[in-house]
């Protein structure tokens, strides 16, 4: 009997075998899969007269080849890849978003600027000066689009974000289901093999989406951490949450405690880092990109003139929220300071023009007009501009905006510059000589001119007669030599590009007149705040826009600060912000800065890409030595089933044997 029963445990344990043989092989190409093998160990013998006979074979146990090493490098490597991925795809999709191309803010403003430089070689073309206002339109159309598509981009990531965190619950979730389920099993003795793969292959896909560790406790039951805080225990979950701030930063923190996650790797750090720190990082520099280029270019277009002479009318294109309070606490994206608006107001049947001066103070004035009106011009900034003769101001209290208005016959300009005709005092009579003035301004500063004559006379003939010129800090700027050498209505070259003109006539010693000379026509940058006059609109990259009133009429870009047909100082100086350093406190220009934020992004692809390729190597040569300890090797598998099934069949045979012997035994003794 001990031969039929050593027989009957080979043709079990070989089935068995076999069993475990055909499900490896079906499990070749199983992600997760980790080969099993069966442990044989001999019965214990039984001793019949004297001598131990085997009774055979039994199965000790079905066992999976897992090294605890390889998966928790496995895992490691597939959070830094998951972090990796997430982060190159949207830097990927900036960069291709900022290529360096003819539609890129780089190419654009190189466009821009050389437009602007041709028209500075072609003062009077009036499609020249519709070219620089188109390309100027295409700029802030590229901008607004890469804002627009920027903050899109954010929109999806808050959603990728809360799509990640629910899969890393719902895996948490069956994790701790076969936790359950394994505990069942391996209470009753048995190994629960293909349920740990299902496990570990959920936990592998966690750590994709998130850093982990795993704790295997008592019973074979896994613990999966995250920065300390268990997701899965036992056979419970820790449900985690994405939050948003009113900035939109995004952190992870759990459902119940609300105890913050610190999130290290992982598709979802790659996520939060993009939404967090990198997509907000381009917009900042976006916007800070639009708001210097309107800073600077509405401040020369603002205090420049056009061809078209005087204007007579222009509306503010930024807005407050409350015209009855200061402007300070107005709500203007480009703050006002203390200082001077210098307006110059002409007659256009005459020509004359005057330049007055309008005192402004963002802590004092509100933008609507006092009540009583006009009782104290101070305390607004349009009684204080109405206050100019031959000009008012209006708010819209719907609005929050102020329209400058010129009366009939009479236009306006924020160009500085000096009064056309200048002030006289006269001692007594006569004084009978006229006193031009002509040229363009050029210092750098607001001053008072004042011309005195050095004694009495007549103008061109008095030998010796001289006109004594001072600043008004007293200090002298030029002596003019007016007496029998000079020929009345010739130009006499005073300073700074200001020039003299004299009629003859009598003077006496001490008569005088003077000059108001303005090179900063606005030292309280409200043209800019308010954006009168001015070359954009908008305050950031998201609402930049070329003025209506210059798209509508090309001929009011500020070429010039005198108005005079040959006159490209305004235009200059618009030029010539393409090298100024006005950017990065001082170290960079616009072009700089703008390839600057295309560049910073092309380095981080090139830099994440080569990690990519890194850890996708590492996580090739890591599956390899899974596969080379724990993969199923179909060939290997065959030798193994050829030698389970040869001692099946012999099992068989023997047991066929045992028939025939107990057979002819039977008969015998029949």
């Amino acid at each position: 009997m001990t031969r039929f029963f050593s027989a009957v445990s080979a043709l079990q344990s070989s089935q068995r075998a076999l069993e475990v043989l055909s499900n490896n092989i079906a499990n070749a190409n199983t992600p997760g899969f980790h080969r099993q093998v069966v442990a044989l160990g001999n019965r214990t013998p039984s001793e019949i007269n004297g001598l131990q006979i085997g009774n055979g074979v039994r199965i000790l146990e079905v066992t999976r080849i897992r090294s605890e090493v390889i998966e928790e490098a496995i895992n490691r490597n597939a959070s830094g890849l998951g972090d990796i991925d997430a982060q190159l795809s949207g830097f990927t999709r900036a960069e291709s978003q900022l290529a360096t191309q003819e539609g890129s803010p780089n190419g654009l403003l190189v466009s821009l600027f050389n437009e602007l430089e041709l028209l500075s070689t072609r003062l009077n073309d009036s499609a020249s000066r519709s070219v620089v206002v188109e390309r100027a339109n295409t700029l802030t159309t590229e901008l607004n689009t890469l804002s627009r598509e920027f903050n899109q981009t954010q929109a999806n990531l808050r959603n990728e974000i809360v799509d990640t965190v629910a899969e890393v619950n719902a895996r948490a979730e069956e994790v701790a289901f076969l936790n359950r389920e394994i505990r069942r099993v391996e209470n009753r003795g048995i190994n629960a093999n293909d349920l740990r793969d299902q496990r570990d292959q959920l936990i592998t896909e966690i750590a994709e989406r998130i850093n982990v560790q795993v704790v295997e406790q008592n019973a074979g039951q896994a613990t999966v951490f995250a920065s300390g805080i268990p997701l899965a225990i036992d056979d419970r979950t820790l449900q985690i949450e994405a939050v948003f701030d009113q900035q939109g930063n995004a952190t992870v923190r759990t459902v119940d405690t609300q105890t913050e996650i610190q999130i290290t790797s992982g598709r979802l750090n790659g996520q939060l880092r993009l939404r967090n720190e990198v997509l907000p990082g381009v917009l900042s520099r976006l916007d800070t990109l639009a708001q210097q280029l309107i800073q600077s270019f509405d401040a020369v277009q603002a205090t420049g003139r056009g061809i078209g002479g005087p204007i007579t009318q222009s509306i503010s294109q930024r807005a407050v929220n409350d015209i009855a309070v200061p402007l300070e606490t107005a709500g203007l994206s480009f703050p006002a300071q203390a200082g001077s608006l210098f307006v110059g107001v002409t007659n256009l049947a005459t020509s004359v023009r005057t330049i007055t001066e309008v005192t402004i103070d963002p802590a004092a004035q509100q933008l609507g007009s006092a009540f009583p009106p006009a009782t104290n011009p101070a305390t607004s900034v349009v009684d204080a501009i109405s206050a100019v003769a031959n000009i008012q101001a209006i708010t819209n209290s719907q609005t929050g905006q102020v329209t400058v208005l010129a009366n009939s016959g009479f236009g306006f300009d924020f160009a500085g510059g000096f009064d056309s005709v200048p002030t006289t005092s006269v001692l007594t009579a006569p004084f009978s000589t006229a006193p031009q003035l002509s040229g363009i301004y050029t210092g750098s500063d607001n001053d008072t001119f004042s011309f005195a004559f050095s004694g009495a006379g007549t103008v061109g003939v008095t030998p010796g007669l001289r006109i004594l010129v001072t600043d008004q800090a007293g200090n002298r700027v030029a002596t003019l030599d007016v007496g029998d050498s000079y020929i009345p209505g010739s130009v006499l070259e005073v300073a700074d590009g200001i020039n003299l003109e004299l009629s003859a006539g009598d003077v006496l010693a001490g008569d005088n007149f003077s000059i108001q000379v303005v090179a900063n026509s606005d030292t309280a940058s409200i043209l800019t705040a308010l954006g009168l006059n001015t070359f954009f609109t908008g305050n950031d990259a998201s609402s930049i826009d070329v003025n209506p009133e210059l798209s509508a009429d090309p001929t009011r870009l500020a070429s010039s600060r005198s108005g005079a047909q040959d006159d490209g100082l305004n235009l200059e100086e618009l030029v010539s912000l393409r090298d100024a350093l006005t950017l990065e406190n001082g170290t960079q220009s616009f072009l700089e800065f703008a390839t600057a934020i295309t560049t910073n992004i092309a380095i981080e692809v090139q830099t994440l890409t080569l990690t990519q390729e890194t850890n996708q190597l590492l996580g090739d040569r890591l599956e390899s030595e899974r596969q080379g300890l724990s993969g199923v090797d179909p060939n290997e598998e065959l030798v193994e089933v050829i030698q389970f099934q040869r001692q099946f069949e012999i099992a068989s045979l023997i047991i066929a044997t045992n028939n025939e012997t107990f057979d002819s035994l039977l008969r015998a003794v029949q």
